[in-house]
């Protein structure tokens, strides 16, 4: 299995467990099903990733990872913003794509401190 896709699984496990707080709090169905909606932005960026993984040697700068950059950077506000607003079946799900974002990016990077020895930045 590829790194993406390790990286990928891990994404998905984190946001699932995002997903199933945020249910055990609220109780409503609305919220698994915006949640799922949800993951078509990260889904989309996977396909991109994935195509472009073969060009990087090749480009200057690989663009799919500036989408990345932007998922947390823009997400996370939106989401803290439809929470404040009490709008929670909609901004747990759009919080969770930004945190679970950051936190696999995290355990990817500390996962590969320990195995190579490379530091974290």
């Amino acid at each position: 299995m590829s790194d993406l896709a390790l990286l990928a699984l891990t994404g998905l496990l984190v946001f699932a467990v995002w997903t199933a707080l945020g249910y055990a709090r609220s109780r409503r169905p609305l919220l698994l099903t915006r949640s799922v909606w949800a993951l078509t932005l990260p889904a989309l960026l996977v396909a991109w990733t994935w195509a472009e993984m073969p060009l990087w040697a090749h480009l200057p700068f690989p663009f799919s990872l500036l989408g990345w950059a932007l998922l947390p950077l823009l997400s996370i506000p939106l989401g803290a913003a439809l929470l404040a607003r009490r709008r929670f079946t909609l901004g747990w799900p759009v919080l969770g794509l930004g945190v679970s974002t950051l936190l696999s990016v995290s355990l990817a990077l500390l996962l590969n401190h320990f195995t190579s020895g490379d530091p974290i930045i």
